[in-house]
């Protein structure tokens, strides 16, 4: 009867120690693609960027653990299409990618959009060698269609940074950027200036960052409801809005239905 109770109580030990593990198994987790996208996203901002921390509070809040991945943003995109990553924060709608993500109702975050030239006092090159007027337009922009910028050539270049320096190396007359990554590059790069660049008026537009799922993600509708209702009940309480505030952007970005 002893060795019985005993072997009793060395099962019950064993179950009760057993339990965080098999918890921690059945955890729900949704892994976040992070990406070079400053200020909003990078591997190296606190917390991974406003983004990050914007979208890992409503999916823990939905009951999620978080699990970062850090890649391009084209290599993100084609890894989700096979369903190797849960979710893409921060991308801005186009025809061309809701034919591949489901997502988010409401924005995230809205930024705006300028087109930057050299000031007047600088030597200004309006025209490339075959008399066009160029604009640089970093890749992901083109996702957009700017109906204002249909009159100007279009030159695809890899960042922000680089459509910047053609700028100032008169090689482009615009170059198409958010206010806020703008400000972010005069303040990283000693050699792009306010002081030799402008932003013309009015400003193309803005748009809005939300979170894009694969629709060949086996569990992609149910993930995006946790995401939505998780995001209305922290909404509701004005937590989402604390956190934007917290960062202090130097242009407004606040939360929006849709962009």
């Amino acid at each position: 009867m002893l060795k019985r109770y005993r072997l009793m109580y060395v099962l019950l030990t064993l179950i009760l120690l057993a339990i965080p593990t098999i918890s921690k198994a059945i955890a729900k987790e949704v892994s976040i693609a992070v990406y070079e996208y400053s200020p909003f996203i990078g591997p190296k901002l606190d917390r991974g960027g406003i983004i990050i921390e914007l979208v890992e509070t409503i999916f823990k809040h939905a009951g999620y653990e978080t699990r970062r991945v850090t890649m391009p943003l084209a290599r993100a995109i084609a890894t989700s299409k096979n369903a190797g990553l849960d979710v893409i924060p921060g991308l801005w709608r186009s025809p061309e990618l809701e034919q591949q993500f489901l997502y988010g109702k409401r924005s995230l975050l809205t930024t705006p959009l300028g087109l930057y030239k050299k000031r007047a006092n600088d030597v200004l090159l309006d025209q490339d060698n075959s008399g066009r007027i160029t604009v640089a337009i970093p890749r992901g922009y083109s996702y957009t269609s700017e109906n204002d910028l249909s009159h100007l050539y279009h030159v695809s270049v890899n960042s922000d940074l680089q459509a910047l320096k053609l700028v100032l190396k008169g090689r482009v007359k615009f170059a198409l950027t958010s206010l806020e990554v703008a400000k972010h590059l005069f303040m990283e790069n000693l050699h792009l200036s306010e002081t030799h660049l402008e932003l013309t008026s009015p400003l193309v537009g803005v748009r809005g960052f939300y979170i894009g799922i694969s629709h060949q993600h086996p569990n992609g509708k149910r993930l995006l409801d946790d995401y939505e209702r998780s995001f209305s009940e922290l909404f509701s309480r004005g937590l989402l809005q604390q956190i934007v505030q917290r960062w202090r952007l130097t242009v407004k970005a606040p939360i929006s239905k849709s962009r």
